[in-house]
């Protein structure tokens, strides 16, 4: 995961805007075949027939050396292509999409096309997931309802609820992503923790609402939002309005689990949400600014390298980059909109800068549960784990449980540094079930 740019591990998710060449009749438009013929452009190199079919808005992001350094970057280490395993149809949110699984020889590539009223290309998403696990089944004894988050406004939001067939429980969990698009399975490469954790809680009675992310459904609109868009609009917001649909469908208690960016955040969200959130469960999060983690995420990054001429790049680029942090209060608001640091827009960094999550969650005397891998190599134990220890020693609804040979997915770790992590996440695992039962029990022993 070597590169001549800051690396920022906390966004993980691949995103891209583009479409493929096909002449196309709006009565009778075949998207099966129009994805297999986007899915052989891509592989075949041919970029610039994957611009032919933008609307507007695409035309606008997304030039052809952006396709296709995402793409390359998307399967650097998928190995050879095999196959379209399965490809899915849906309405999502008033746009029609097309998926296709690709397999590869060492993971899949989920390729997800959406397209507008007018059959013309408005998004598409580059993926993760696990060949192996395309076709699990929901465990015996679970139910999933589909819902809506936001519906009708501009920015619905597909989720599901996932309880036992025996009908609801009087208590429930929402699912909070961390950085980057994320779908409701906050799928990272062949994994799917949210998919995980919400049948492993179900199972034990907990109903859980997971829902894909505002800039997962909108990505093309939540682009041209980058000089404004703050972790509001990306991650606070919908988190509240999930939280409010469970308590409209008459749960007794309900409880945020965020994870990694989510799990900075939870205290933030419990706060501004009115009462909505009973207890708060913190999975690979952190209460020290973002800025912080990034700098110590790439300061590990240049400490693993070995050829000198990279060290000495990659420590001029931090140095700049941590120059331009220092000037960021004094930025006009036409300063923050053109400009980014350690390559998230300005305005973003500021606004997220301005949030103090450990005040904040000292402020909240309700149950807290922080859970993190002791092999984590994006959020750091010995940083973050003891200073959710130190910042919540007060509280005396506050536990802690920090497992061995766990990574920042709560997946057993194969002895990875930073420079490796996606070559890890690209190995197929679960959730580890000490993890779904901890917090099963801390929800249980709250009630």
């Amino acid at each position: 995961m070597k590169k001549n740019l800051l690396i920022v591990i906390l966004f993980l998710s691949t995103i891209c805007f583009c479409s493929c060449e096909q002449t196309k009749n709006d009565n009778d438009f075949d998207y099966h075949q129009y994805v297999i013929d986007y899915v052989d452009n891509l592989l075949s190199g041919n970029y610039q027939a994957c611009t032919i079919d933008f609307n507007q808005e695409m035309l606008s992001a997304l030039p052809v050396e952006k396709l296709q350094q995402a793409w390359e970057q998307t399967i650097a280490s998928t190995g050879d292509f095999k196959q379209i395993e399965k490809i899915e149809t849906a309405n999502n949110s008033g746009y029609q999409q097309v998926m296709a699984y690709c397999r590869f020889s060492k993971s899949g590539v989920k390729v997800t096309i959406s397209f507008d009223d007018n059959n013309q290309v408005a998004g598409l998403f580059f993926s993760y997931y696990n060949p192996d696990q395309l076709n699990a089944t929901l465990p015996d004894g679970l139910e999933e309802i589909d819902v809506k988050l936001n519906q009708g406004s501009e920015w619905e939001l597909a989720g599901k609820i996932t309880r036992q067939s025996t009908g609801q429980s009087t208590v429930a969990v929402v699912l909070v992503h961390g950085s980057g698009p994320g779908d409701m399975d906050e799928s990272i490469y062949a994994n799917k923790p949210f998919r995980d954790i919400a049948w492993g809680l179900a199972k034990q009675g907990i109903d859980v609402l997971r829902y894909d992310k505002r800039t997962y459904t909108y990505g093309s609109k939540m682009a041209d939002m980058t000089d404004s868009i703050t972790v509001k609009e990306e991650t606070t917001d919908d988190a509240i309005t999930a939280g409010q649909l469970l308590r409209d469908q008459g749960y007794n208690q309900v409880y945020i689990v965020g994870y990694s960016l989510g799990g900075m955040l939870a205290p933030r969200i419990a706060l501004q949400s009115g009462g909505i959130f009973s207890g708060l469960i913190i999975l690979a999060g952190s209460p020290r600014p973002l800025t912080d983690i990034i700098i110590d995420q790439n300061k590990a990054v240049i400490a693993a390298l070995s050829d000198k001429n990279e060290i000495v790049k990659n420590q001029q680029l931090l140095t700049a980059e941590k120059e331009k942090l220092s000037q960021l209060p004094n930025w006009s608001e036409s300063e923050l909109a053109k400009n980014t640091v350690f390559g998230i827009p300005a305005n973003y960094v500021k606004e997220i800068q301005s949030y103090d999550a450990a005040a904040i969650a000292q402020s909240i005397h309700k149950p807290f549960l922080i859970l993190q891998g002791d092999d984590d190599v994006q959020i750091s134990p010995k940083e973050d784990f003891t200073a959710w220890e130190t910042v919540l020693a007060g509280n005396p609804q506050a536990e802690f449980f920090l497992y061995p040979g766990l990574n920042h997915l709560f997946m057993p770790s194969h002895g990875s540094d930073i420079n490796s992590v996606i070559e890890e996440y690209q190995i197929a695992a679960n959730v580890d079930q000490r993890v779904i039962d901890d917090m099963a029990a801390f929800i249980k022993k709250s009630q």
